[in-house]
């Protein structure tokens, strides 16, 4: 299962949302470690943030992802979660909400400058709210 899940988030880092997208409907068709179900939940969520065309395309998984914040289960996704609502918003809340939960995270590093997104298409091509 880890196998896939890292295939999947390969795929995400390449903009191939339609075999992140199978990878992780055949990681799901059986029983998934309860560990592995965070992820799955995110990164099903980032798969389809690399479909938005436009800012309007965000809303659902903007609504999924602002839903996830404080969930029991999806603790150790947290802060990337933040990071990805931050990103896309733009609200000085879930940047708050890192440099407090997550001064030690690489989120936190992000904000800081002192790290940045590999120029994946992700992070380029995903359309942010207010970004024009």
């Amino acid at each position: 299962q880890e196998a896939f899940l890292a295939a999947a988030k390969t795929a995400l880092l390449y903009g191939d949302s339609l075999r992140c997208d199978t990878l992780l409907s055949r990681l799901t068709q059986g029983h998934i470690k309860e560990k592995l179900v965070s992820q799955v939940r995110l990164y099903a969520v980032w798969s389809w943030l690399v479909k938005a065309q436009s800012e309007d395309a965000l809303h659902e998984p903007l609504v999924i992802l602002k839903s996830y914040v404080g969930m029991k289960g999806m603790e150790e996704e947290q802060a990337a979660i933040l990071l990805t609502l931050w990103y896309l918003t733009g609200e000085e809340a879930y940047k708050v909400a890192i440099e407090k939960q997550y001064p030690k995270s690489l989120e936190f590093l992000v904000l800081e400058s002192a790290a940045s997104f590999l120029p994946t298409p992700f992070w380029f091509f995903v359309p942010r709210k207010n970004q024009g």
